[in-house]
C-alpha cells in the first residue's frame, strides 16, 4: 500500500518460526524438551530477522501498539494495567486479527484517510506524552493510503486477511493454554477495546 521495504527471506524466517511456536504449543504446555526448543528457535528466529531487518516490524505490528498504548497510560484512556507486556501483547493479537477479519466481511466504503491533527492527539494523550506522539507522526504512514489505492488492493488484502487464524481459532489455542484472552484479564474494561483499536496505531510510526 505504501511502498514499504519488504523482504521475502525475512518474512519466510518469521513464519517459519511462528509455525514451529504454534504447532508446539500444547507441547510446550505439557513441559515437552523439544518444543521449549522449538520455542527458543522461534525467539531467536524472530531476534535475527529484526536485526536483519533494522527495525522490530517484521515481529511487531498492532498487537504490540495495543500493548505499548495500554502501557503510556494517556489520560484519555484512563486504564492501568499491572499484566505482563507479554500478556497484553496476547490479548492484543486477539483484539487485531477480530478487527482484520471484520474489515473482511464488512461493507465499508472506503474514504481518504483525514489528517491527523494536534487537538486529535492531545485529547487521547493529555499534556505529558502528547508531544512526543506528535513528533512520532510527524511523516504520517497512513498520507499514502486512499480510498483508491485501498479498493485497487482490496482482493489482496483480503487475501493476506484470509491467513490469518480466526479470533475463534486463537481463543481456543488461548484456552487450551490457559493464557489471558479478554481485556478484562488484564484489568482493562471490555468498553475500551474501540478506542484502543482507533488510538493504537498513533504509538509507533509505521
Amino acid at each position: 500500500l505504501t511502498g514499504e521495504y519488504f523482504c521475502s527471506t525475512i518474512h519466510d524466517m518469521t513464519m517459519d518460526a511462528t509455525k514451529a511456536v504454534t504447532e508446539s504449543a500444547k507441547a510446550i504446555k505439557d513441559g515437552d524438551i523439544d518444543a521449549y526448543e522449538k520455542l527458543i528457535y522461534g525467539l531467536l528466529m524472530s531476534g535475527l530477522a529484526m536485526q536483519m531487518l533494522g527495525n522490530s516490524r517484521c515481529a511487531s505490528g498492532a498487537e504490540h501498539h495495543i500493548s505499548h498504548l495500554i502501557e503510556m497510560q494517556p489520560d484519555g484512556l484512563g486504564v492501568k494495567s499491572d499484566a505482563l507486556h507479554g500478556e497484553k501483547v496476547g490479548v492484543g493479537t486477539l483484539l487485531a486479527c477480530r478487527e482484520y477479519h471484520r474489515l473482511k466481511e464488512s461493507n465499508l466504503k472506503w474514504r481518504d484517510y483525514p489528517e491527523i491533527g494536534n487537538s486529535y492527539i492531545e485529547d487521547m494523550f493529555g499534556d505529558s506524552l502528547s508531544l512526543s506522539i506528535i513528533k512520532e507522526n510527524e511523516k504520517d504512514c497512513s498520507k499514502g493510503i486512499t480510498a483508491k489505492l485501498i479498493e485497487e488492493k482490496w482482493d489482496e488484502i483480503c487475501n493476506i486477511i484470509d491467513t490469518i487464524p480466526t479470533y475463534n481459532e486463537l481463543l481456543e489455542k488461548y484456552e487450551m493454554l490457559g493464557v489471558k484472552s479478554c481485556l478484562c484479564d488484564i484489568d482493562v474494561p471490555e468498553e475500551k477495546s474501540n478506542l484502543l483499536l482507533e488510538y493504537s496505531p498513533l504509538v509507533r510510526n509505521r
